[in-house]
């Protein structure tokens, strides 16, 4: 019986994954590295956010974008707004756990930085209300999305979204395709040394 549920759940996810790997995912990983390099360029800086999986995963990408640039004479300015459970519970407690990260963004966002939002289904509240604030702060705002893409689909300047109706490999996704970004990132900062 776990054989062929094992199986089953193996070929699945092999294919969901697989079908990441497509000419489209390789424009849409050129058009975040243009965003990401210009907005850096522009001393502006990146925000990222995301809720359970994708909130470990903002943390996973913000280190791996610090990192990305450290051998430069200019770092990258990248920050999870995941990051401070001390200010995600006080946001939480006093004003609502939807505005968890628009909060975060009403201190540390100015015009021309880029959001960020991870988010399996494009629908949670507090990724909605992020990017709301953000567009109002005249943020771009880009977000890699699963599922149907949700609410935010059509709110995000750049939808980065991946149709794979299983959270796990959703999220899996998002770091894929950060790694890949920062690796390009990596080079693109090391040939213009």
């Amino acid at each position: 019986m776990f054989e062929s549920i094992s199986e089953k759940i193996f070929e699945s996810y092999k294919e969901n994954t697989i079908d990441f790997f497509s000419d489209d995912s390789k424009e849409k990983i050129s058009k975040l590295v243009n965003l990401i390099f210009s907005t850096h360029t522009n001393g502006k800086k990146i925000l990222i956010c995301g809720n359970g999986g994708s909130a470990a995963n903002s943390l996973h990408i913000a280190n791996d974008m610090l990192c990305t640039l450290s051998h430069s004479t200019t770092n990258i300015n990248v920050l999870s707004l995941a990051a401070n459970i001390s200010t995600i519970s006080c946001i939480a407690n006093d004003y609502g756990y939807d505005e968890i990260f628009s909060r975060q963004i009403l201190s540390n966002g100015d015009e021309g930085d880029l959001l960020i939002a991870l988010s399996g289904s494009g629908n949670s509240d507090n990724i909605i209300k992020a990017i709301k604030t953000a567009k109002e702060r005249k943020i771009l705002t880009a977000g890699i999305i699963g599922f149907d893409g949700g609410k935010s689909k059509d709110m995000l300047d750049l939808p980065l979204h991946f149709e794979v109706h299983d959270m796990q490999v959703c999220e899996d996704i998002q770091l894929i395709f950060m790694h890949m970004v920062s690796k390009v990132l990596f080079e693109i900062s090391k040939a213009s040394e």
